[in-house]
């Protein structure tokens, strides 16, 4: 994926096919930003989020597993500037502990699961400042978009974003499961 000529890679991550999206009615579509969970990892497709919103209008899942909340910010520069506002965005963030390494515009996603020691380290010593960076990306994209749901299943997020409670589990046993999600999509305002 290119966004402003960074190439995302996922170290120690197979590759998820990417939601399909449609540009189509942008501006009354639904926009999903996050992570596997925004994704809808372990689930089936009838079960993910963009599948159980109770709304007739387009909607455009752009999560994907192993993003960071700065692959998150990124995506929705990328989308405002070449498409516009579109109707509703929903963020599911992820923890601010994951970010993302750029070499030679590839960006590799960095989190708990790299084995990378000096990586690891960095996730160690930096955790305040990925804390603060979080909080600079939550405040921009709600200056453009006051209106915009935000939720996340990470405990070390600020305490104004709510933690999506666990019903159930997705066949992996780590992600929301389809009682879960439905629970979540029932609380977004379309």
């Amino acid at each position: 994926m290119q966004l402003e000529n960074i190439e995302f890679k996922f170290a120690g991550f197979e590759a998820w096919e990417p939601h399909k999206v449609s540009y189509i009615d942008w501006r009354k579509s639904v926009v999903l930003l996050g992570d596997s969970t925004t994704y809808g990892f372990g689930l089936d497709e009838e079960d993910r989020l963009h599948n159980i919103l109770d709304t007739d209008r387009p909607v455009n899942n752009f999560g994907y597993p192993g993003y960071s909340n700065e692959h998150i910010f990124k995506i929705f520069l990328y989308l405002m500037r070449r498409f516009g506002k579109p109707h509703k965005i929903v963020i599911g963030w992820s923890s601010p502990d994951r970010f993302v390494v750029v070499n030679d515009n590839i960006g590799t996603s960095v989190g708990h699961w790299v084995s990378d020691s000096s990586e690891k380290n960095f996730l160690v010593e930096h955790t305040e400042t990925h804390k603060h960076r979080t909080q600079d990306f939550r405040d921009a994209i709600r200056l453009i978009d006051p209106d915009v749901h935000e939720w996340t299943v990470f405990s070390n997020m600020p305490d104004d974003v709510p933690v999506l409670k666990f019903i159930d589990v997705s066949k992996d046993k780590s992600h929301p499961g389809p009682k879960t999600m439905k629970q979540l999509a029932s609380q977004i305002e379309l």
